[in-house]
């Protein structure tokens, strides 16, 4: 028998940018961080906020009866919220829906909420698809121990809410119904609050929410059903607090790319559409274990337009190292989102233009974020330089 060996690293780095952050292995990435080895990790900011946080990790676990691990497989309704986009960018592109969220101006709540894309039925075979499970947790612990959040009346509260899953996509709301307030988004801080009835959560998307607590009382933050329910307890008592003022970003001036072609397109298929057996990147599957060649290679300093072109039939939650993307059009139509996003919903046949300041330099990766998909191929490099 191989002695047991431990390896410690250190890593010393300047982190550049205050927010909410998502660390995890990438290697044989579907296995290992649905094994639980990812975390979170807050950069905070120069100047103290004066308002209380907590880090909600949500996740999914594939269990049998006895809390084995089970292989993955997927059906239709598992996945039947895939397509959905993210608060923000989805209330951008539903044209004519009456449920969207608000940008708040003056302090005071408006709520709305979002419309949900739908699914298309393919066979992408259970290996390559997704890994969606049966056990829903909060950082580790299952609906029903979920420890409750305790607040104080009149208190505002910062939620680091990551969706750590493999695959699925998480959607929580207010038991009572009251307005959350998006502040962070992967996370850098908006210009102003995004307020919404509904958090949509995508694999690796990140949202800093300010809770209101109000008067006395309990209520939770809710998602799914049955088995699948998520349920984050919150109670409301004590002494009267005064509520914290609410963080700002500031707008980041993206200039007008719409009309300009692509600097880079990824197109993302498979290897065949029946019986597929690995995702492709412009007809190519990403070697884990081998060499790749730089897809794309940006000057340094500048604006760059990409095209993400999806020709399968599933969504893909496109994420980009080392930099922010702004999404700027889907099908040709623009979308005015103004938010920077690490992550970002690619809809099966959709076709989304982003604009990414190249500032990063080095050789990164973008990649979906669904980890069964990126592990079987569906990653590029590209260099800053």
């Amino acid at each position: 028998m191989l002695p047991h060996v431990r390896i410690a690293v250190d890593h010393e780095f300047a982190p550049p940018d205050a927010g909410t952050y998502f660390y995890h292995s990438h290697v044989d990435v579907n296995e290992q961080v649905d094994r639980g080895l990812y975390g979170a990790f807050i950069v905070e900011p120069s100047e103290a906020v004066a308002m209380r946080d907590g880090i909600f990790a949500l996740d999914d676990w594939l269990l049998d009866a006895k809390g084995g691990r089970l292989p993955t497989s997927a059906s239709g309704p598992e996945i039947a919220i895939d397509n959905a986009l993210d608060v923000i960018s989805e209330d951008a592109v539903e044209v004519g829906s009456d449920h969207g969220g608000h940008m708040m101006d003056d302090g005071g709540m408006m709520m709305g909420g979002m419309g949900g894309g739908g699914m298309m039925d393919h066979a992408i075979p259970d290996e390559i698809n997704g890994r969606f499970g049966n056990v829903m947790t909060v950082n580790g612990h299952a609906t029903g121990s979920v420890q409750p959040v305790l607040l104080s009346p009149g208190e505002r509260f910062l939620a680091r809410f990551l969706n750590a899953s493999n695959a699925m996509t998480h959607e929580l709301r207010a038991s009572d119904g009251r307005p959350l307030a998006i502040v962070a988004v992967d996370g850098v801080l908006l210009d102003r609050p995004f307020v919404t009835d509904r958090l949509v959560l995508p694999p690796a998307k990140r949202f800093d929410v300010i809770i209101e607590a109000g008067d006395d009382g309990a209520w939770a933050l809710e998602g799914g059903k049955g088995d699948r329910a998520i349920r984050i307890p919150v109670e409301v008592k004590g002494e009267q607090t005064t509520a914290a003022n609410v963080p700002a970003g500031t707008t980041t001036s993206v200039p007008d790319l719409g009309g300009t072609r692509p600097d880079a397109t990824f197109t993302v298929s498979t290897d065949r559409m029946m019986n597929a057996s690995t995702w492709l990147v412009n007809g190519r599957a990403f070697d884990m274990k081998g060499e790749n060649p730089t897809a794309a290679r940006f000057p340094r300093g500048t604006w760059m337009k990409m095209r993400f072109i999806n020709k399968s039939p599933m969504a893909h939650t496109m994420h980009v190292h080392g930099h922010f993307m702004h999404v700027i059009s889907r099908n040709g139509q623009s979308v005015g989102v103004g938010t920077s996003e690490d992550t970002v919903v690619v809809r099966p046949m959709e076709t989304v233009d982003v604009a990414m300041f190249a500032d990063n330099p080095g050789d990164w990766v973008v990649h979906c974020h669904n980890l069964e998909h990126e592990e079987h191929g569906l990653m590029a490099k590209f260099k800053v330089e």
